[in-house]
């Protein structure tokens, strides 16, 4: 990688970011503060001796002021759009400042800072001039909210029509009219209102603050004025007035920091967008540039370089000064870094700064780099180039010793010069070729430039002096990437220079079409020859694409008209409610690229689900839609003829009485939309009556009760035609019919292609061009071809059977910069695998064998015995000339020798198929957009039918499509897709809409569709369910706590904060096969495809809220990087089959969709053995009787009972049910596999469609809380057939189990009563976090229950929120150097471990890991109490924890980390205290485990926690080394004693059972936290206080259960404040309007007042700090010589009174 310049730390010690603290504390809030034409010498901490700049003289002394810090440009504009990219402005496109009306704007695409940092969860607010489009404040170029702003105030460019009282400022899109101030004053105060009363407190902000001063028309306020009384020329005493206005307005905003008590936490820099105006010296142009060359406008010095002060308390050394060079591109990097969010995948030319402080120079990967007006300057290092765009003559200068630029070097360094010159023809180039065309129509570039006083002096060049592609082609361009990278294939220089952007159909590029006046449409229609007709609307239309006969009845009734015919319809569409993918251009856009003249609009199905009450509004946007509609001229002259089109009715199917249940409410759209189009003099076609007796016969023509099929879309096209035409339908022929399903496909892939994030979304920076957009015209010209063939059909000439295509031109060469990986041969790929000895590993199926599986995506196992993979070779797009051929193919190994003998191919038409799964008799796939469903009707094992079941789901990246196909226990097909993906799908119960990731669950049988647990997630694969049925996926691990219903579209559930979460996976399958070893039983294996490729064990760890996996050891690792493994599943048998996409290229953003060396010919299925296990005999469920089947149920292994539940699901419904119920009786009661049968029994009952309430009742009482657990997971779904429903909720949100309390919190999202709502209520009393917090909370987020608390000003519920939240969004540190180094080390294992609030306990209490391995825990605590992790040697932790607890005698330690400087020796690893009073609230520890086995425990060192708040790591060799360590150190359990132990209780004075007694107290380590007889520490309350009260079994009672009574004085109580903000500590005092409380018992004099008026709801908490259990160490009767000795009090003998009390910190 070419390095333009390397910092050396030495030079930036000024500059002390400190990544550590930064990432160990909050999140900053950044402020953006940015003058408008400030020069360089323009302020008195820049050497200006006669400015007046108090405050930011005072803040450069606060901060680092930066002496080379440039602006992106030397105008306006392009800077601007640099500090919110990252980017070079020609790059980005804002490449000239931008007048009112231009076309130029900053495009939503380019992913601008304050909308990643939005969505990072930062409040964000601009204030002040904008200046980033040319269309301000209109709809058709994005605004500041488009980019990311929640809150803005605003001018276009200037504030007129003077800065003084301006006129044209705009606050969220509305004008507020003339403003009675200056425009710095009132920018100044509008940012001090939204910080005071308007931003959310929550969060992090992002403030931009961007002044109108010092930029011309100059207008400064007389008190200004006045400060520089002495300046007599009007002119320059106004500017010089003007710099001290915007000096008091940054001082205004500063103060308002301060006063907040933001200061400190708060990145604030200060900058300009280009040198001063004017000459310096007459005009209003004052401004100083210093002794700098040129001025605004100008590449030198004077005309970039720019004042620029950065202030970071704790993080930047008050009053330093760095001569680091910093362009405003950097800000981006800087500022998502600061704020720990991941970079977005574009290309920067900004390089993050943090890295310094950590040992690293900074490497710019790109140069500074300027350009405009015809010039261009380019920096290496000092070294600096200024030349006009011809690149001809060009200036060098050396800046070190030369700033001003006087002597001209060119002429002494010739080579460097050289080198320097063709660095920057490839930059430009590289620039040029991303940018968009816009910069190609400037009028400056159309002539040939002139010398001036401020540019190069050059020559004229005879030459064109615009940008050419100073490259050299025929050489490989320059690529900034250290990655090995083959030869680039370079296409012809011809193809090169084809502009392709006109194909591009982006949402803040397109063009839109003009207004016109409306014209009145009339039925009958009247077409024209050549006209354009587009379908818009819902699904009627979309779907209708399938079949073709609407288009082919329309060309059929008018074959002379050569009418071009568009379906643009897009499913669930709704008038007002049209989600598209990212920048995919909107409906009118596309409507004008068509040149529509005639607009068929499907409207009002989708609406109908509102009901009657949604009427009036359905109607209102109805009428808007139809207004703006009617009065564009989409032909470019006239306005269109428009018709709406009626939903059709309904159908009464089996599974859902469609009709009954929705029939009324479309016809009463049917009647709104009739009187609308009356109102608009539109056209309005009712399809809805005429069809309802026709859809009321005999035989379904629809497929769902919604949806038509082929002969019902045969009878709507008559319909309509007859209705909108007034004339009889014509016979559609065959041939025409087909002809136009042609057509529509090859449309639909040029409208709504593939992977449209690649094309019109975020990743179109590297790839998007040439992948997509020459397609994108070659689409075009088949789709011209087509239309040609369908008019000779229609007009009855001759025709071709096949679409003349010989017009299509190639594509262009891909880019194939990046290097690809090793293709071996599948003998070659094993030696590279490095197999855990334990098993061993052959090839069951390759390519070799059978090449039709080449390409493997995923494997299914039918009840025969035979595997299934799904392949595509088509993968990853679909281009112009290629039909998809993908395949569904059927292994068998018939012999049992574990290598399949035979292939067959069920179905190769498939289309990019990423999962599938059996059921209903054929098999359901994904075939994005589409689920589809095959069937093979004659037994031969091929489809013969091929359906589109639903459609309308994303395919933004086809990698991220519909994906995890998976039978839920209950009987739901289940599947998710990923992020970036926008889903509407249309159904008989009503619309569903997903977007950016989330599960979906399919009920054929009813054809219902459900949304649940979205969230912004990544691109996870794989899923499983574990023994007792919860839900195990990727990303999340634990994804049965994410089955809350989905909130109101388009809002999502956060992300898993704290919870275990990964992308890089591709399937696990839990190990319940006997012929695997023992001591994975119960565990999981896992696929893995990046970082590294591997199959890794898992084991699967419950703790008190879910559970979490904890990675083992490698099964497979391979050195060579094509083995991708991307699904895995046991067999029938027990063996493991793991599919290998094995390709050299891996990655679908990385490389060109249309790389050649995507390998379509490999793919590998590899099986894995114990080699000391057997496999089992193939089970033949086919053949297997009902009864047999119903046994299988309570089958060990996962794999059977499921298949056996699909099996029984393919019968007679009837007899399946009945052996199912006959199973079920025949559990005996004293079966200790009763309730886990049961489980299995109720959830088949449930696939069957059968319910049967008394098992549900009874798993919900068993003293199992797994079967408890899953009983309230099928009440999600039975919960209407019991009458007692909410009070079975009730009582598992009660339940001691934190995952039968996770389980009522998704069940009360389902239910959405508001009794239910109330129950999620009754949660949040209780102990609560991790997954259980997450699914509570998602659950108060859920449509059904918002409903109830979201209007309520008094609820409690947004407070409720904000707590959770704040527990949920602790976040790890985002690696850096080493870090990172060390988190990719493939032997590294990672640990989580978390507090459980209220519990003083570790989520995670215990974990193994081999000698040596690299270690990294991630310590959270989301507790209102304060703790730490302190990692000891064997058998040191008591001598740790008393040394702690002894700390806490001096009150000086009450805020220390509480770890003893004396037993260092005995400490290997140990956190800081991070909680609420902390820092942070998380800390991550790297180390290697020690060499010597053994069990190392880490405790809690806060006073009094480490006895109960501690866990263990086993470092062992092996699983079995690892248990014989841990029954070595486990303590001896007398018993887990209850009251009922202890009928009486008999005490004794005498001085041997007190003596005893006294040992008991030290034995059960009630020392730690209480003083008797002078031994011990004095932390909780007073013994002999306590037993005056408390005695005989009540003492006892308070001992063997602490929070039976918890003295109020140690009662700690959690406030819930407005703002979200949890405090706690023990109430010292309570008036009528405070709470004095005291947050640390250990700093007892400091105490914290807080205002009952903020405070939502006070939480006691109900656990006491003395753990429970300590007395389950002693015999009956050394307890009962405990409560004689403590009831004793200070009544003890002589010889047992101590005369060594510790001191009290009380």
């Amino acid at each position: 990688m070419k390095t333009f310049y390397t910092i050396p730390l030495l030079l930036f010690f000024g500059l002390v970011f400190s990544i550590a603290s930064a990432m160990a504390e909050d999140r900053p809030n950044i402020v953006l503060f940015l003058a408008d034409d400030m020069g360089y010498g323009e302020l008195g901490c820049y050497g200006n001796s006669d400015a007046i700049t108090p405050n930011l003289d005072r803040f450069a002394g606060e901060g680092l002021r930066l002496t080379d810090c440039h602006a992106a440009s030397s105008v306006c504009s392009p800077a601007r759009s640099s500090l919110l990219t990252g980017r070079t402005p020609f790059r980005n496109g804002v490449f000239t400042w931008i007048p009112n009306g231009s076309p130029i704007h900053l495009r939503t695409s380019e992913r601008a800072l304050p909308k990643l940092l939005q969505q990072a969860g930062y409040d964000t607010c601009h204030v002040g001039k904008w200046h980033l489009n040319g269309l301000f404040n209109s709809p058709d170029q994005p605004q500041p909210s488009d980019h990311g702003y929640a809150w803005w105030l605003a001018t276009q460019n200037n504030a007129a029509p003077s800065h003084a009282f301006p006129t044209n400022f705009v606050r969220n899109g509305k004008a507020i009219g003339k403003v009675n101030d200056y425009s710095a004053p009132f920018i100044a105060q509008e940012a001090v209102s939204w910080l005071e009363t308007k931003r959310d407190p929550a969060k992090p902000f992002f403030l931009a603050v961007w002044t109108h001063e010092p930029h011309y028309p100059i207008a400064s306020a007389e008190r200004y004025q006045q400060q520089h009384a002495g300046i007599p020329d009007l002119e320059e005493r106004t500017y010089r007035a003007n710099i001290t206005q915007l000096d008091d307005a940054f001082g205004t905003v500063m103060k308002t920091l301060d006063n907040l008590g933001v200061s400190d936490s708060t990145l604030v820099f200060f900058t300009s967008d280009n040198g001063p105006e004017g000459a310096g010296d007459k005009g209003p142009g004052r401004g100083l540039a210093g002794t700098l060359r040129g001025r605004k406008r100008s590449m030198y010095e004077g005309g970039h370089r720019v004042p620029g002060i950065v202030r970071w308390p704790d993080h930047i050394e008050p009053g330093s000064e760095s001569d680091l060079p910093i362009i405003g591109s950097d800000f981006f990097p800087t500022a998502l870094a600061a704020a720990g969010v991941d970079l977005p995948e574009k290309t920067l030319d900004g390089a993050n700064l943090l890295p310094a402080i950590e040992g690293h120079s900074i490497e710019r990967s790109k140069p500074l780099y300027w350009r405009w007006g015809g010039f261009v300057a380019y920096r290496e290092g000092p070294w600096k180039i200024v030349v006009d765009e011809s690149l001809e003559k060009p200036e060098l200068y050396n800046l070190d010793g030369d700033v001003a630029e006087t002597v001209n070097r060119a002429a002494d360094e010739p080579e460097r010069l050289a080198g320097m010159m063709q660095r920057l023809r490839e930059y430009t180039h590289e620039v040029e070729v991303e940018a968009p065309g816009w910069w190609k129509n400037q009028s400056y570039r159309k002539k040939k430039k002139k010398t001036t006083k401020n540019s190069p002096s050059v020559k004229k060049s005879k030459k064109t002096v615009s940008v050419r592609p100073a490259i050299n082609h025929k050489k490989t361009p320059f690529v900034l990437t250290a990655a090995p990278r083959a030869k680039q294939k370079t296409p012809e220089p011809e193809t090169q220079q084809q502009d392709f952007s006109q194909y591009a159909l982006f949402l803040d590029s397109a063009a839109r079409p003009p207004t016109c006046d409306a014209i009145a449409t009339t039925l009958p229609l009247t077409l024209k020859r050549g006209d354009h007709i587009c379908l818009i609307g819902n699904t009627l239309f979309e779907r209708a694409q399938l079949f073709g006969s609407v288009p082919a009845t329309i060309h059929a009734g008018f074959p002379d008209h050569e009418l071009v015919i568009r379906t643009l319809a897009w499913s669930a569409d709704e008038v007002g409610l049209m989600p598209r993918p990212e920048n995919f251009a909107d409906l009118e856009q596309h409507l004008f690229y068509e040149k529509a003249d005639v607009i068929l609009a499907a409207f009002g199905f989708n609406e109908s689900f509102a009901g009657e009450a949604g009427v009036p509004e359905f109607k209102k946007r109805l009428t808007t839609f139809l207004e703006q509609l009617k009065t564009k001229a989409f032909n470019g002259k006239t306005a269109p003829r428009i018709v709406l089109v009626s939903p059709i009715p309904n159908e009464n199917v089996r599974g859902v009485a469609a009709a009954d249940q929705n029939n009324k409410n479309i016809t009463r759209y049917t009647s709104a939309m009739r009187e609308v189009a009356a109102e608009q003099h539109v056209g309005f076609v009712d399809v809805d009556s005429p069809m309802r007796s026709v859809l009321n016969g005999t035989g379904d023509l629809t497929s769902n009760g919604c949806h038509l099929t082929k002969e019902g879309y045969a009878e709507f096209a008559s319909t309509f035609f007859e209705s909108c035409f007034g004339s009889m339908a014509p016979n559609v022929s065959e041939p025409l019919r087909l002809a136009v399903v042609d057509l529509e496909r090859q449309f639909f892939r040029r409208y709504r292609p593939l992977n449209t994030f690649y094309y019109t979304g975020g990743r179109n920076e590297r790839y998007g061009y040439l992948d997509f957009l020459p397609a994108m015209r070659n689409f075009e010209i088949m789709c011209a071809n087509r239309d040609r063939r369908i008019w000779d059909i229609s007009h009855g000439r001759p025709f071709s059977n096949k679409v003349d295509d010989s017009n299509v031109p190639p594509l262009p060469a891909a880019d194939e910069s990046r290097g690809a990986n090793n293709w071996l041969p599948a003998a070659e790929e094993k030696k590279a695998f490095k197999v855990d000895p334990r098993f061993e590993v052959n090839l069951f199926a390759g390519e070799e064998e059978f090449p039709e599986i080449a390409n493997p995506i995923q494997v299914r196992w039918d009840t025969r015995g035979r595997l299934w993979v799904c392949t595509s070779q088509a993968y990853p797009h679909i281009y112009p000339g290629f039909e998809p051929h993908d395949r569904l193919v059927i292994l068998e190994d018939t012999d049992g020798d574990g290598k399949a003998d035979t292939s067959k191919i069920f179905a190769d038409d498939l289309h990019v198929p990423l999962s599938f799964e059996f059921g209903d008799g054929g098999v359901y796939v994904s075939e994005q957009p589409n689920l589809t469903f095959l069937q093979d009707t004659d037994g031969d094992d091929r489809a013969d039918v091929h359906e589109v079941v639903l459609s309308g789901f994303g395919t933004e990246d086809s990698h991220h499509a519909l994906h995890d196909f998976i039978w839920t226990p209950d009987g739901a097909l289940l599947f998710r897709e990923s992020i970036f993906h926008h889903s509407q799908i249309e159904t008989p119960h009503g619309p569903v809409r997903q977007q950016n990731s989330g599960w979906f669950r399919y009920e054929p049988k009813i054809h219902r569709l459900t949304a649940v647990g979205t969230y912004p997630s990544t691109n996870p694969w794989g899923v499983t369910f574990d023994p007792w049925g919860n839900h195990v996926a990727s990303h999340p691990i634990f994804a049965e706590a994410f089955h809350s219903l989905d909130p109101p579209y388009p809002e999502q559930h956060a992300r898993p904060q704290g919870l275990q979460a990964y992308s890089g996976t591709c399937g696990q399958a839990f190990v319940d096969s006997p012929g695997f070893p023992a001591e994975l039983q119960g565990g999981y294996i896992k696929a893995r495809y990046k970082p590294t490729n591997r199959i890794e064990i898992h084991r699967w760890i419950e703790n008190d809220f879910g559970f979490n996996e904890q990675y083992v050891s490698d099964l497979i690792f391979s050195t060579n990087l094509s083995f991708i493994p991307v699904d895995l599943h046991f067999g029938p048998r027990g063996d493991l089959f793991i599919v290998d996409w094995y390709n050299p290229v891996k990655g679908h953003a990385q490389y060109s969709l249309r790389d050649s060396r995507r390998d379509r010919e490999s793919g590998r299925i590899w099986r894995v053995t114990a080699k000391n296990g057997k496999v089992a005999e193939l089970p033949r469920l086919s053949e297997a009787s009902v009864d047999t089947l119903a046994e299988l149920l309570s089958h060990r292994e996962f794999r059977v009972r499921y298949l056996a539940t699909r099996e029984l699901a393919s019968r007679d419904r009837t007899q399946a049910i009945q052996a199912v119920n006959t199973w079920i009786d025949t559990l005996g009661d004293g079966d200790p596999r009763r309730a886990r049968s049961l489980t299995e029994g109720m959830a088949c009952l449930s696939t069957l469609g059968a319910v049967r309430p008394e098992i549900l009742v009874e798993l919900a009482s068993d003293d199992d809380h797994h079967a408890r657990a899953a009983a309230i997971r099928q009440l999600r779904y039975w919960h209407e057939a019991l009458p007692d429903r909410h009070e079975i909720l009730l009582k598992a949100a009660t339940d001691s189990s934190g995952l039968v309390r996770m389980e009522a919190a998704i069940a009360a999202s389902w239910f959405g009563t508001r009794e239910a709502l109330e129950t999620v209520l009754n949660i949040f009393r209780q102990p609560i976090g991790g997954h259980l917090a997450y699914a509570a909370v998602s659950a108060l987020e859920s449509q059904p229950l918002q409903q109830y608390w979201q209007n309520d000003q008094d609820s409690i519920v947004p407070a409720l929120l904000n707590r959770a939240r704040r527990s949920l969004e602790i976040q790890e540190p985002k690696a850096k150097g080493k870090d990172k180094t060390f988190d990719r080390r493939p032997e590294t294992v990672e640990v989580r471990i978390s507090c459980e609030p209220e519990r003083m306990l570790f989520t995670n209490k215990q974990f193994t890991v081999r000698p040596g391995q690299p270690v990294k825990i991630v310590f959270l605590n989301p507790d209102a109490t304060d703790h730490n992790l302190v990692l000891v040697k064997p058998g040191a932790m008591e001598e740790v924890g008393v040394a702690a607890n002894a700390m806490a005698r001096d009150p000086k330690n009450a805020t220390s980390d509480f770890i003893p400087d004396d037993k260092q020796d005995l400490i290997l690893q140990a956190t800081p205290m991070i909680g609420p009073t902390r820092q942070s609230l998380v800390h991550v520890l790297r180390f290697e485990a020690p060499q010597e086995p053994g069990v190392y425990p880490y405790v809690c060192t806060f006073p009094g926690h480490w006895i109960v708040m501690n866990g263990k790591m086993v470092v062992a060799r092996t699983q079995t080394e690892a248990e014989r360590l841990l029954d070595e150190c486990r303590p001896t359990l007398i018993k887990v004693w209850k009251v009922e132990d202890f009928p009486t209780v008999a005490t004794s004075r005498d001085e041997e059972t007190l003596s005893r007694g006294m040992h008991a107290f030290a034995k059960a380590q009630c020392t730690q936290c209480h003083v008797m007889a002078g031994h011990g520490v004095n932390l909780g309350p007073n013994l002999v206080n306590s037993v005056k009260k408390l005695r005989g079994k009540d003492l006892l009672v308070q001992i063997l259960d602490p929070s039976s009574k918890i003295d109020d004085d140690y009662r700690t109580v959690q406030f819930l404040l407005s703002d979200g903000r949890v405090l706690s500590g023990v109430v010292a005092d309570e008036t009528s309007e405070t709470y004095t409380i005291r947050p640390n018992l250990l700093t007892p004099e400091k105490i914290k007042r807080i205002q009952k008026i903020d405070v939502e709801e006070r939480f006691p908490s109900q656990v006491s700090p003395m753990p429970a259990g300590l007395v389950n160490v002693l015999t009956r009767q050394e307890i009962l010589d405990l409560v004689s000795f403590l009831e004793a009090g200070d009544n003890l003998p002589a010889g047992l009174s101590g005369h060594h009390e510790l001191p009290s910190v009380q």
